[in-house]
């Protein structure tokens, strides 16, 4: 069988980095390159995220940094209007893992985006974007021919109901509805939306974590990570609670190209609104309309279970791949 080839597009992170594991250990998947994009922090915090979690897996993955700004460019992603709180435990310097030498390519994400996703090497590619949607629109509105190309996309974004910023939208589409308009705008022929909805229907436990962990060092490392994500009974974060659960949103994205993970869906037509009222950022969907309207899979429902169980394949691969360096966030 043919590997399918995959860009991730993220500011990771932590469910991001967990996606971006499980790219990096499923045998029918080739990671090509992770391009990078201010989110919850600014892009070279990001991007920095991106190359130490390749280093403590010691996986040669390029890296191409992405855009600073939103489309509209009112402020830098991680700063200002576009900065959250501090969490703590999500919020850890580095993802918790140590400094690496490794940089980032000279080429940059977008350039990367749109020499990926045109020409014949496209047929077999998909692009899994789990953070703002910039990089991607910005290839869109500089190659419009890449609509045609870029063929597969999986987006972690959007909201049926209540947001994670304000009450109907989530970070993603919020951070730059211009862009995530763009994109969902273009009529890529392949599009699955994870919205909140969905990935909150499929929430990991701590037996989840000790499953994962038990699949070796990156399994561990994985562990890690997503128990930084649950709440806990210690002020210093140190003893999850087990009635706790954490949910991974971005790691579903890339867990549906080899899993199903997607356990309901529905077609539609989705836009977001732009305006500076208090709704900028809220996913407008409406079931679509036929077939004339290529529309987008979007997600209702996940299943936990076999999001653990292939974060478990992914990490156990990886681990009697060899010893990473550094793989520890202990």
């Amino acid at each position: 069988m043919t590997s399918l080839t995959v860009v991730i597009d993220a500011d990771p992170g932590t469910d991001d980095a967990i996606g971006i594991l499980v790219a990096l250990g499923h045998a029918d998947l080739e990671l090509r390159g992770v391009t990078t994009v201010g989110g919850n922090a600014a892009v070279d915090v990001t991007t920095d995220n991106a190359l130490r979690l390749l280093s403590a897996v010691d996986r040669p993955v390029p890296v191409f940094a992405g855009c600073a700004t939103p489309l509209g460019a009112r402020e830098r992603f991680g700063h200002g209007f576009l900065a959250r709180p501090h969490r703590p435990g999500r919020d850890r310097e580095g993802l918790g893992l140590p400094p690496t030498s490794r940089r980032a390519e000279d080429v940059s994400a977008v350039d990367f985006l749109i020499d990926t996703f045109t020409g014949e090497q496209a047929a077999n590619a998909v692009l899994v974007a789990t953070g703002p949607l910039t990089n991607v629109a910005s290839a869109l509105l500089r190659r419009p021919d890449l609509a045609r190309s870029l063929r597969r996309l999986v987006v972690m974004g959007g909201a049926r109901g209540q947001g994670n910023v304000t009450p109907s939208a989530d970070f993603n589409f919020w951070a730059d509805p211009e862009a995530a308009r763009v994109v969902l705008r273009a009529g890529l022929p392949d599009v699955v939306l994870f919205p909140l909805d969905a990935t909150r229907s499929a929430p990991l436990t701590e037996s989840d974590c000790v499953a994962i962990e038990r699949s070796g060092h990156v399994g561990a490392l994985a562990a890690d990570i997503i128990r930084s994500r649950m709440p806990t009974r210690a002020a210093d974060g140190s003893v999850p609670d087990p009635a706790t659960t954490a949910t991974v949103h971005d790691a579903l994205c890339t867990a549906h190209l080899v899993a199903p993970v997607l356990q309901a869906s529905e077609r539609c037509e989705v836009d977001v609104d732009t305006s500076e009222s208090g709704r900028r950022g809220t996913s407008v969907m409406k079931r679509a309309s036929g077939r004339d309207s290529p529309g987008v899979e979007v997600a209702l429902r996940a299943r936990s279970d076999i999001l653990a169980r292939t974060i478990g394949a992914a990490t156990r691969r990886m681990s009697a791949d060899g010893t990473p360096t550094g793989a520890s966030s202990r």
